[in-house]
């Protein structure tokens, strides 16, 4: 069985230039499952540092998935029904990953912000906008929650100019309505 120990974690280097970063955890990391360091330097903070980067590597998980998808499917043909077999995911996750990841490239992600908050822009009709809010989201410290409330709150503020003309007099006017 081969294991990753936090050694061979400290070796790994991002070959992309956005990979600069890895999660490093203590210990050694198997298919099996965790094995806590014997070491007496690893301190009770240390260990519980270990619990938040649980959801991380649960994100970026779905997202590499997704980067997965999409390559094979550039570069074969292939995607849905290879990966349902050698992954065991449903079509709808896998379908759901490629989605994502296609409409939020590796350019637009960061660490401060997650799939969910991907996922979120991820229906946004340009890339740009997809930048603005996922900037907005990193910058503010926003949660999905609030990234989504946001983003709902701007576009019920759309308006439209409605040319008026008065009833008296003929003159015409603007009159801008929020909708």
């Amino acid at each position: 069985m081969t294991a990753l120990t936090t050694r061979d974690a400290d070796a790994i280097v991002g070959a992309h230039a956005n990979a600069v970063t890895y999660i490093a955890l203590p210990g050694t990391w198997t298919l099996l499952g965790w094995i806590a360091p014997d070491d007496d330097d690893f301190t009770f903070d240390d260990w519980q540092a270990i619990g938040p980067k649980f959801e991380q590597m649960r994100a970026v998980i779905r997202i590499c998935q997704g980067d997965w998808l999409n390559y094979g499917e550039h570069r074969w043909g292939e995607k849905y029904a290879q990966a349902m077999d050698e992954t065991g995911y449903a079509y709808g996750s896998l379908a759901n990953a490629a989605w994502v990841a296609r409409q939020v490239p590796i350019s637009l992600r960061s660490e401060k912000t997650t799939f969910s908050h991907w996922q979120t822009v991820a229906p946004l009709k340009t890339l740009d906008k997809r930048r603005e809010w996922l900037e907005q989201a990193e910058v503010k410290g926003w949660s999905v929650s609030k990234l989504t409330d946001e983003i709902k709150k701007s576009n019920s503020h759309t308006s439209q100019t409605i040319i008026i003309q008065c009833t008296l007099c003929g003159g015409t006017g603007e009159l801008e309505k929020v909708i």
